[in-house]
């Protein structure tokens, strides 16, 4: 069987497939994704119409992502093939957590996988065996391998000018900041708020939805590093929960794609008062 090295670069558990050239152990690793990298699942409710043509229909969501990979694996001897199947069985290991798998094709893109089914691996003659993985995404997107973070200072003095990742503004009744969070997929981008102290009652907005998360009585002193997953909707101070400091109803988002602001003000501040935003570009 001939090997296929027409996939892009992957890397999965230590191991790296399609570079054409042997590992450390003289092993060559090719594979591609057959499924599940062009749409997650999903799941859209509909109902008959009686008497009339059609359906009602209802808003749906997305579900897992489902990634079948297959692929080739060439060793130098038979010693050298079964070690390798121990390597990929171990890269694989993902039924307890997640693992990252990356593909570098041709937009650099990654996801959380764990394993879906039993993987299976075919020996086809002493130095060549065949394997196909399957793996599962419980978030339906694709991200961005970069990791991208915007910082602002809070009480930094406006300047006038809008920079290209960063921007500080003044506002009336204490002091204010924003960051320009660039979302480059083409779906909504969850993104990890950081404050840090000291600073006085915090307030998040984002413009381009309006939603605000308002505390009131909440100091973070010196050291204090107040995180909010927007997405999983916690707000955790080492660890322990301070969502009892939200004031009213908070207003969750994710960064759309394009340009998002993302504006920090408090009540009262100090020079060490930081708002860092970071997140991934995300596809569907």
């Amino acid at each position: 069987m001939a090997l296929d090295n027409s996939a892009a670069v992957y890397r999965l558990g230590g191991l790296t497939f399609n570079t054409g050239a042997p590992d450390d152990a003289g092993v060559r690793w090719y594979a591609s994704i057959v499924d599940g990298a062009d749409s997650p699942e999903q799941v859209v409710a509909t109902e008959e119409r009686v008497g009339a043509d059609g359906v009602y229909f209802s808003a749906g969501y997305y579900g897992r992502r489902l990634l079948l990979l297959e692929g080739q694996v060439a060793a130098p001897d038979h010693a050298g093939l079964k070690a390798a199947r121990g390597r990929l069985m171990a890269a694989v290991d993902l039924v307890r957590g997640l693992g990252a798998l990356e593909v570098d094709d041709p937009q650099p893109w990654r996801a959380e996988v764990y394993r879906a089914d039993r993987p299976r691996f075919v020996i086809l003659d002493p130095r060549l065996a065949t394997f196909t993985l399957p793996l599962a995404s419980p978030d339906p997107r694709r991200y961005g391998q970069t990791l991208r973070v915007a910082v602002a200072n809070l009480s930094a003095i406006s300047t006038g000018v809008v920079a290209d990742v960063v921007a500080n503004v003044s506002a009336g009744g204490g002091t204010a900041s924003q960051v320009v969070a660039t979302n480059a997929g083409d779906t909504g981008a969850p993104a990890i708020i950081r404050i840090a102290g000291p600073v006085t009652d915090p307030v998040i907005t984002h413009d381009e939805t309006g939603s605000t998360i308002r505390f009131a009585g909440l100091t973070l002193l010196a050291g204090d590093v107040l995180e909010l997953d927007l997405d999983r909707r916690s707000i955790t101070l080492a660890g322990v929960s301070r969502r009892q400091f939200v004031s009213g109803r908070a207003g969750w988002w994710a960064l759309a794609p394009g340009p998002n602001t993302v504006r920090f003000s408090a009540a009262s501040t100090d020079p060490a008062a930081t708002m860092t935003v970071e997140w991934r570009d995300a596809y569907l």
